[in-house]
């Protein structure tokens, strides 16, 4: 069995999306069943870590160079 573990910023993420549900659009019932749908999902990983595809970007966004990796955006703003 493996552990799930959650990033703050995947937790901050969820309790942003759960709040918008319950409050902007007052539906409090929803929020709630997919926030017990998301736990009940990502706790299936656990025992069946493989059971879900990985995800691939289409296009990379991490380059390594020079043994390290990093993100890139280039903006090109008129002068």
């Amino acid at each position: 069995m493996y552990k799930i573990e959650y990033l703050p910023s995947a937790l901050d993420d969820l309790k942003e999306i759960i709040g918008y549900i319950a409050h902007a659009l007052q539906n409090q019932k929803a929020a709630e069943n997919l926030l017990h749908e998301i736990i009940k999902q990502v706790d299936l990983l656990k025992d069946f870590p493989y059971s879900a595809p990985c995800y691939t970007p289409i296009k990379p966004l991490i380059h390594d160079i020079f043994g390290y990796r990093y993100m890139i955006k280039l903006f090109n703003y008129p002068k």
